[in-house]
């Protein structure tokens, strides 16, 4: 029968936890490789432990290859784990360099996750401030035609506060015949997702008709979805 010589196992993998490589010695793999690791860094780490390996394996009678029995506690099992002094002390420098080097994968994350939450704050306090300080009546309605936001132009001229504003339609504001065509002029951008610029007939708080220059547009979602008007 043809006789087999053994082979050494690296096992290779992504997003390194230390509970990989221990399982992995555990099951008697002569290493651990991060895949994340630079092409250059991932061969010299394959040359070396298998340079380790070779070493061993020639030196039979050496301190080197003197195999030690640890055990580690890993959820809730214990996991022994057969191995040399020396590959447990190349398996545990690997494990250090893979860990300082996802701790500098987090933590660039985390500026890059800081800076975008910047610019999201910032973004935000630009749309609020011209929202605010334009001299336009500016509101929002969902898809069902209910109040989702005004500025404080519209409600100053509605003589209402936006909390007592949120979730009404136009029949809750405004006389039936100008309920029905706003309600009407709504469906029809929702449906067609085009602009609409027109003359609208109002009445301010002290009951007069006033003719206002108004312009309505679909308002989208980030998947640019229609979500209402505006």
């Amino acid at each position: 029968m043809k006789q087999w010589d053994e082979l050494s196992v690296l096992i290779l993998g992504a997003l390194v936890q230390a509970s990989d490589i221990i399982q992995s010695l555990a099951a008697g793999a002569v290493g651990f490789l991060d895949r994340a690791l630079p092409a250059k860094k991932l061969v010299a780490r394959v040359d070396q432990t298998m340079s380790l390996t070779r070493s061993q394996a020639g030196n039979g009678n050496g301190d080197g290859d003197v195999e030690d029995e640890i055990t580690l506690e890993l959820e809730g099992q214990t996991v022994p784990i057969h191995a040399s002094r020396e590959r447990l002390g190349h398996v545990l420098v690997s494990a250090l360099e893979d860990l300082e080097r996802a701790n500098r994968r987090h933590e660039a994350e985390l500026v890059r996750r800081r800076e975008a939450e910047q610019q999201l704050r910032d973004s935000q306090a630009l749309y609020a401030s011209l929202v605010e300080n334009l001299p336009l009546n500016l509101l929002c309605k969902g898809m069902d035609g209910r109040l989702i936001f005004a500025n404080q132009r519209y409600c100053k001229a509605r003589g209402l506060t936006l909390e007592q504003m949120i979730g009404k339609n136009d029949y809750d504001m405004f006389p039936k015949e100008l309920a029905d065509k706003y309600t009407a002029d709504d469906r029809a951008i929702i449906e067609s997702g085009e602009v609409m610029e027109t003359i609208e007939s109002h009445i301010d708080l002290k009951g007069d008709r006033r003719f206002v220059h108004v312009l309505k547009t679909p308002m989208y979602d980030s998947n640019q979805e229609v979500i209402g008007i505006q």
